[in-house]
């Protein structure tokens, strides 16, 4: 092999590294959707005035 087209070991580290952190991005991603997809689900479940005290409820939390 030429210089050109050799790869260094540190070159192989970085590529390997960012791989691994490309692939964690898009699986944090993908549970992220799971999670706010089944937060909107459970969520469904509630009454209109479930979610008005809900509401309510989080509303005087923030203002103490």
């Amino acid at each position: 092999m030429d210089e050109l087209t050799q790869i260094t070991a540190d070159q192989l580290t970085t590529l390997y590294g960012v791989s691994i952190s490309m692939l964690v991005v898009v699986v944090l991603r993908l549970v992220g959707k799971a999670v706010l997809a089944r937060l909107e689900w459970s969520r469904a479940e509630l009454t209109p005035e479930e979610r008005d005290a809900e509401r309510v409820a989080r509303a005087r939390a923030t203002r103490k």
